[in-house]
């Protein structure tokens, strides 16, 4: 991690309503931890910043 990006930290709650205010202000440069089931690959992005994505349940 970088100076630069911000760290989702913490007990698992807090991660949970750190998380939720993130989302509401629409914050990014976030970097998260969590596990589950992938439900859904979504296609690669080849354009500008490559990523790949999934969906979790």
């Amino acid at each position: 991690m970088t100076s630069d990006n911000k760290a989702i930290c913490c007990a698992p709650l807090a991660n949970d309503v750190r998380l939720q205010q993130a989302f509401e202000h629409h914050e990014s440069d976030l970097q998260v931890r969590g596990s589950g089931t992938i439900s859904h690959l979504l296609p690669d992005d080849n354009k500008g910043s490559r990523y790949q994505g999934a969906v979790y349940e």
